[in-house]
């Protein structure tokens, strides 16, 4: 896919890279390529600072946040002004499967307080169920349960 020549990390006029759009869309094979390629991991948007990692949690596209995690993308990178990150992107919109890898393999701080909130918060704040339970399970608590503490 990559050829001699290729540049791994151009970007768009709005800063995004090939890596980002291929995370978006959930091509795995893609974005192992890209990485294969040396793209950078961890590159923002240029708008927004959202990362590979941060645009495919918040899809739920756990396979592409594996391939990410495994090579070394980070996954406490949040968004520009500090307002969220990859898990609490994927808790809001309920992709479970995302959550369990980020938290089980990325090693994400469940209880990483950001400008929005946390993971648990946002989740609780969308009805997502299932994923409360899970962080729950693994120690979340909300910003005020932590303020007692």
């Amino acid at each position: 896919m990559l050829g001699a020549k290729a540049n791994a990390n151009f970007a768009d006029k709005d800063g995004l890279t090939s890596l980002f759009v291929s995370a978006q869309q959930g091509h795995v094979e893609t974005v192992r390529a890209l990485i294969w390629g040396e793209a950078d991991l961890n590159a923002k948007a240029a708008s927004s600072g959202a990362t590979a990692l941060f645009i495919a949690a918040q899809e739920g596209f756990g396979m592409v946040c594996r391939a990410l995690l495994k090579n070394g993308a980070d996954v406490e990178l949040g968004l520009n002004h500090d307002n969220g990150g990859a898990l609490l992107m994927a808790a809001q919109n309920g992709h479970l499967e995302a959550c369990r890898i980020l938290v089980e393999e990325g090693k994400a701080d469940v209880n990483k307080v950001w400008q929005c909130g946390t993971a648990l918060t946002r989740a609780m704040g969308q009805n997502q169920n299932e994923v409360v339970a899970y962080l729950k399970g693994k120690g979340a608590k909300t910003e005020a349960e932590m303020k007692t503490e």
